[in-house]
C-alpha cells in the first residue's frame, strides 16, 4: 500500500491525456481524509478526497505518483535580491497564522471568515491573499514560494547569477576575465530547453546558431529600445550572457537528435536517411518467392509521347517487385498515372509472368535462365496506399498470396526496394538525355524537361536492360550471406542467390496460367455493346461470340458488358463467358488502327488533345472563316439589291419563267463554252459532222433536262 504523504505530488491520467498535476497538502487517516491542490489550475481552491478513492486509483494506475521541482524551492538565499526577500516577509506575515489553521483553512467557509478577518487586519485586498495562498500551497507549503514571480515582470531576463563559473576558460576569458562568462546555473538551463523546445524542435529549420541568438533576445535582455518603429531587445553586457559553447554544451548533453532531426526534415526524410540501420531483413525470407516487397516511385526523367514526339507526358511510374531473400528483381510495370491499385496488380502481374514472352514483347531476346522470376508470392509485403482497402483480399482468396500492409513512414521496414529505386536512378536514368538532377535548378539555367527524348516504350527497355544486368550481375556489397551459402561459396549476386536457394532451401514457389493470372490481376470495368461494336472508353471492339450472337443488331438497347484490360496494350479487351469461367479475346475494330499498340495512357493523351485542344482550335478557325463568309455574302446582296431597288417588288412575276430560263441559259454557254486551241480572235475551225450525228443548229433546247425548272413548277403546283 503506497503511504500517503503531505507534500506529495500526483500525476492524473485523463481520458484526453492532458495532464493533471495535484499536491498533497494534508492527511488525516483516522478519519480518512486528505486534502489535495490542483496546481495545473490557476484558480484552485483545496479539495478533500477520501484516502481509500485516492489508494484505489493508485492501485488501478488512473494516478500515478511523480516528481516535481519548484524553481523557487531551488533558490539560494544569499542570492536572493533585498527587494524580494523584503517582499517574500511581507506576505508570509500575512498568511501565517491562516496556513497554520489546518484543516480549517482548507474548508471554503472557514477560510473565507479567515481571509476577512485578515482583511480587515492588514488591508491587503482578498484577491492578493488568495494569491499568495496558492503560491504557498503549489510549491509544496515553503516560505520561499512567496517569491516574486520575478520572470514574468517586466522582461523575460535570467537574473540570478555569480555562483562560481565551473570547466575549462576559453581563451578570450583567460585574456579578459570579465568575458568569463556566466555559471549554468538552473535558471539557465530553464532558458535553454525551453529556446530549444520553442523554435528547434517545432520543425522551423533553424540552425543552433539562430536558436541560441532567439534565447539571447528572448531571455537575456536589459530592455527594448525603439528603432524605426520596431521595438528591438538591448542585450546583457557580454560578461552577463551564456557563451554560444555552453548553449551548444548543453544541447549535445541532455538535447533530443532524433526529436531535432524530425522536426527539421520531416519523419520520412528521417527514416530514410537518420534512422538507426540495425540488423538485416534476410531472416525474414525462407527462400526465394517466400516474401516479395512492391513498392513505386515517380522516375525522375520526363519522357515523351509516341505518336507526336513534340509533347511531353511527364514523368513515369516506376513499380518494382523484389524478392527479397535473393533480391532478384521479380516483377516490374512502368505507367503513367500515379501510384494505385491498377499499378500494384500491373506489377504483380509482370512477376508472375513468362519473361522470355514479355522482353519478346519489347524486343529484347532473351533465354529463360537470364530471368527466372514468373511466381506469385506467398507474402507480398507493401505500404499503405494503392493495396490498402478491402481489395488485398482477392489476392488472398484467388492466388494465396498474403498481403502485409505496413505503417507509413517506415520505408526500414521494406529496404530492399527502397533501395533498388536509388540504383535505378544512378545506374540507368541519371545520364538519360530529360532526367532530373538532384542539386537544385538555377534561375535560368538549362529546361531538362526540353531534353527529353524517350517515349514510354523506350523507357521500359531501359528498364529492362537494367533488370537483366542487375539480377545477373550486381554485386550485394551488404548481403550477410548464411553459414550455408558460405560452405557452397554461393556468389552475392541474385540470379546465384535465387537459384541456390530454390535448391536448398524453402522451395513454395507456385505459378498459376495466365488466363487465370489474367482474370484476377487485370483491371475490370464495364463496357457497352452498341450497333458500331464493344464500346470501351470510346473506342470499339469486335469479337467472335458477338458477331455470332448478333450483339451489334440494331433494334435492342444498349447493354453494360463487364470486361477486363491490359492497360499496357489496347488492341484487346477480355471478356468474361460461361459464368465467369472463361474468357474471349476482343480486337479493337479496324477504324481505330492508328491506335493500335498504344498503352491506354497515350491513347488517352490524343483523345485528350483532339477534344481540348485541335478540335477547339479547327472549330475557332472554322467560326472564323464563318463570320468572313457572311461578311462577303452580305456585301454580295447589298450590290444586288442596289441593280434592282428601282423595280418594285409588286411588278415581279412568274410569267414566261421558261422563256426566261432559256434566255439565260443560252447566254451562260456561250459564255462558259470551249475553245481548244484558240484564243479570243481567232476564227472558230471548221466543224467536221459524224455520221447520222445533228449539227448544232438542230440541237432543241428542250432536250436537256431543266431540273430546277420542274422544281419551280412543282413548287406553283404546275400552274404558269
Amino acid at each position: 500500500m503506497i503511504d500517503l504523504v503531505s507534500g506529495m505530488v500526483l500525476d492524473w491520467t485523463t481520458s484526453d491525456d492532458d495532464i493533471r498535476l495535484t499536491r498533497i497538502l494534508w492527511v488525516n487517516p483516522r478519519q480518512n481524509s486528505l486534502v489535495v491542490f490542483d496546481m495545473k489550475e490557476p484558480n484552485a481552491k483545496p479539495e478533500f478526497v477520501r484516502i481509500s478513492d485516492l489508494t484505489a486509483l493508485l492501485e488501478a494506475g488512473q494516478v500515478k505518483v511523480t516528481k516535481f521541482v519548484s524553481e523557487k524551492s531551488l533558490a539560494q538565499e544569499n542570492l536572493i535580491k533585498d527587494t524580494y526577500r523584503r517582499r517574500r516577509e511581507r506576505a508570509w506575515d500575512v498568511i501565517k497564522d491562516m496556513v497554520k489553521e489546518e484543516p480549517a483553512i482548507y474548508d471554503e467557509h472557514s477560510r473565507w471568515a479567515m481571509i476577512q478577518e485578515c482583511k480587515q487586519r492588514t488591508g491587503v485586498s482578498h484577491q492578493q491573499i488568495y494569491k499568495w495562498l496558492r503560491r504557498y500551497w503549489h510549491d509544496g507549503k515553503i516560505v520561499n514560494a512567496l517569491l516574486p514571480n520575478y520572470k514574468s515582470c517586466g522582461g523575460s531576463r535570467v537574473t540570478e547569477q555569480k555562483a562560481t563559473k565551473v570547466g575549462r576558460k576559453s581563451m578570450r576569458a583567460k585574456a579578459i576575465p570579465e568575458f568569463e562568462g556566466i555559471p549554468v546555473t538552473p535558471a539557465v538551463e530553464n532558458a535553454f530547453e525551453v529556446a530549444i523546445n520553442k523554435w528547434y524542435y517545432k520543425g522551423s529549420g533553424l540552425p543552433l546558431t539562430k536558436v541560441y541568438r532567439k534565447m539571447l533576445e528572448k531571455f537575456f535582455n536589459d530592455g527594448y529600445v525603439e528603432k524605426d518603429g520596431n521595438m528591438v531587445a538591448q542585450l546583457l553586457p557580454e560578461g552577463e550572457l551564456p557563451t554560444m559553447r555552453q548553449f551548444r554544451y548543453w544541447y549535445e548533453k541532455n538535447g533530443d537528435r532524433e526529436k531535432a532531426l524530425r522536426a527539421q526534415y520531416g519523419s520520412v526524410t528521417f527514416e530514410k536517411e537518420f534512422r538507426p540501420k540495425l540488423g538485416n531483413t534476410n531472416h525474414e525470407a525462407q527462400g526465394p518467392g517466400h516474401v516479395f516487397q512492391i513498392d513505386a516511385t515517380i522516375a525522375d526523367i520526363w519522357l515523351v509521347h509516341r505518336v507526336n514526339r513534340d509533347w511531353l507526358i511527364g514523368r513515369p511510374i516506376l513499380y518494382f517487385v523484389i524478392d527479397l531473400f535473393s533480391r532478384l528483381i521479380a516483377g516490374l510495370y512502368v505507367g503513367l498515372e500515379g501510384p494505385s491499385w491498377l499499378g500494384g496488380m500491373m506489377a504483380v502481374e509482370n512477376a508472375a509472368s513468362d519473361k522470355v514472352a514479355y522482353c519478346a514483347s519489347h524486343g529484347i531476346e532473351i533465354r529463360p535462365e537470364e530471368w527466372p522470376a514468373q511466381h506469385v508470392p506467398e507474402i507480398l509485403t507493401t505500404d499503405r496506399g494503392e493495396f490498402e482497402g478491402t481489395r488485398p483480399t482477392h489476392l488472398v482468396q484467388t492466388l494465396h498470396t498474403d498481403v502485409q500492409t505496413l505503417p507509413p513512414y517506415r520505408p526500414d521496414w521494406k529496404p530492399v526496394v527502397e533501395r533498388s529505386f536509388g540504383l535505378v536512378n544512378e545506374e540507368a536514368i541519371k545520364w538519360v538525355p530529360g532526367a532530373i538532377p538532384h542539386r537544385i535548378q538555377e534561375r535560368g539555367g538549362r529546361k531538362y524537361p526540353l531534353d527529353a527524348v524517350l517515349d514510354i516504350e523506350e523507357f521500359e527497355q531501359v528498364m529492362i536492360r537494367m533488370v537483366l544486368k542487375y539480377n545477373n550481375h550486381h554485386v550485394l556489397s551488404h548481403y550477410q550471406r548464411s553459414r550455408n551459402m558460405i560452405m557452397d561459396d554461393v556468389p552475392p549476386v541474385p540470379i546465384h542467390l535465387w537459384n541456390w536457394g530454390r535448391k536448398n532451401e524453402y522451395n513454395g514457389l507456385h505459378t498459376f496460367p495466365k488466363d487465370i493470372l489474367r482474370l484476377n490481376l487485370l483491371p475490370s470495368e464495364n463496357a457497352l455493346i452498341t450497333q458500331k461494336g464493344i464500346r470501351f472508353r470510346n473506342r470499339y471492339y469486335v469479337g467472335e461470340t458477338a458477331l455470332r450472337k448478333q450483339w451489334f443488331v440494331g433494334g435492342v438497347k444498349s447493354q453494360s458488358l463487364p470486361i477486363h484490360f491490359d492497360p499496357r496494350n489496347i488492341d484487346e479487351i477480355y471478356v468474361r463467358l460461361n459464368d465467369g469461367k472463361g474468357f474471349e479475346v476482343c480486337h479493337l475494330a479496324d477504324i481505330y488502327s492508328p491506335y493500335r499498340g498504344l498503352r491506354d495512357e497515350e491513347a488517352r493523351d490524343i483523345d485528350s488533345y483532339e477534344e481540348t485542344i485541335m478540335n477547339p482550335t479547327l472549330k475557332f478557325d472554322e467560326l472564323q472563316a464563318g463570320i468572313e463568309q457572311d461578311t462577303h455574302i452580305d456585301e454580295i446582296i447589298r450590290e444586288a439589291k442596289k441593280k434592282r431597288k428601282n423595280i418594285p417588288n409588286k411588278e415581279m412575276k412568274k410569267e414566261n419563267v421558261r422563256e426566261h430560263r432559256s434566255d439565260q441559259k443560252a447566254i451562260e454557254r456561250q459564255n462558259s463554252s470551249w475553245h481548244l486551241g484558240r484564243t479570243s480572235h481567232q476564227q472558230p475551225s471548221k466543224i467536221v459532222q459524224f455520221p447520222d450525228a445533228p449539227t448544232p443548229g438542230e440541237v432543241d433546247d428542250a432536250d436537256y433536262s431543266d431540273l430546277i425548272a420542274d422544281i419551280t413548277d412543282l413548287g406553283d403546283g404546275g400552274k404558269e
